[in-house]
């Protein structure tokens, strides 16, 4: 699996009076302005790929600019994104060495109304270069670029619906969304897409990889979720609350999330809590949307994931992933 769970750096800050502009956060528009710029090492056609991509999310999503992706290598192959990145200093940070380029994604840059995006990613972790000859297509690689692609925007879209606050602890004024949500919506919405979506792109044509069925496969999920009570028995989902707090007792993203959907549904998980940012905090919203707190889902997602660990838990599981399209499921703001 792509490690696609990424920690939301913050390097939040005011952006200099000629620096860049993003008059249309927060509202989606039929042309966003979303910049793509990789290390001149990098093959040029796959910018085609990604637009490709860009174009698909922002048509399901709705298109929010300011999603700024840099893909960078080497110091001397990596000059046009250095100077890009010098545009936002003090509010990002000035690169002057090779050090400060550092994977970061997805962080966030100024101040509302002016907030970027910045997904800055080291290329043999973006494209995973590296691994043993055999072990994975193309095919099987892009699909995992691709779902990272849609898991960052999807961080972007919460962080458009949050307007001038931040999503979490790491910045103030914030509606203090707890790390499980956040993750776990960003995590499964990338999934479900790409399920839904791969055979439409380019380079799929002739066949979608196969080995990615668990991600949402009920049986596998609930061996996840059998292992994990045997291996923490005590454990409680506020271990999830904070990125810093997390323990190997931190209930999986996923599950948490799509049970949480079952409880009420994918609109009032993915779309219509982010949409009330601007007139609440996330506790709140949590509660007009899903009828109950974050404290009584902790209490009632423990009892359930014991209740799955017997004989006959794969059919709660089967109930919590959505059989029918996932677009048919959640209707997003822009529309």
């Amino acid at each position: 699996m792509a490690a696609t769970l990424i920690l939301s750096g913050c390097a939040s800050g005011e952006i200099p009076v000629d620096g860049p502009k993003n008059p249309s956060f927060g509202v989606a528009v039929d042309e966003p302005v979303q910049l793509y710029i990789a290390a001149s090492d990098i093959d040029p056609g796959y910018e085609a790929e990604y637009r490709e991509v860009m174009a698909n999310l922002n048509a399901f999503v709705g298109g929010y600019s300011g999603f700024n992706t840099y893909i960078f290598s080497t110091w001397d192959n990596s000059s046009a994104i250095i100077q890009d990145l010098n545009r936002f200093t003090p509010a990002y940070r000035s690169i002057d060495s090779f050090d400060d380029l550092e994977q970061n994604c997805l962080s966030t840059v100024g101040d509302f109304p002016n907030k970027f995006g910045i997904c800055l990613n080291e290329r043999d972790w973006y494209f995973f270069i590296g691994k043993n000859p055999g072990d994975s297509s193309k095919e099987s690689d892009r699909y995992d670029v691709y779902t990272g692609v849609a898991h960052e925007y999807f961080h972007w879209f919460q962080h458009n619906m949050a307007g001038q606050k931040h999503l979490d602890y790491q910045g103030s004024p914030s509606v203090s969304a707890p790390t499980w949500w956040v993750e776990g919506t960003a995590s499964l919405f990338s999934f479900l897409w790409i399920e839904e979506n791969a055979p439409s792109f380019s380079i799929f044509q002739q066949g979608v990889p196969e080995d990615y069925q668990w991600r949402t496969d009920p049986e596998v999920r609930r061996m996840d979720a059998s292992n994990f009570i045997k291996r923490c028995p005590e454990h409680d989902l506020s271990t999830g609350e904070r990125y810093d707090t997390e323990t190997e007792c931190t209930p999986n993203y996923e599950i948490a999330i799509a049970h949480l959907a079952s409880l009420s549904s994918y609109q009032a998980v993915f779309v219509d809590i982010p949409r009330d940012f601007r007139q609440m905090d996330f506790e709140e919203a949590f509660q007009k949307n899903i009828g109950i707190s974050t404290t009584d889902f902790y209490r009632q997602h423990k009892g359930w994931l014991i209740s799955t660990s017997i004989q006959g838990g794969e059919v709660a599981f089967a109930e919590i992933f959505p059989k029918e399209k996932f677009s048919s499921l959640v209707k997003f703001p822009n529309y």
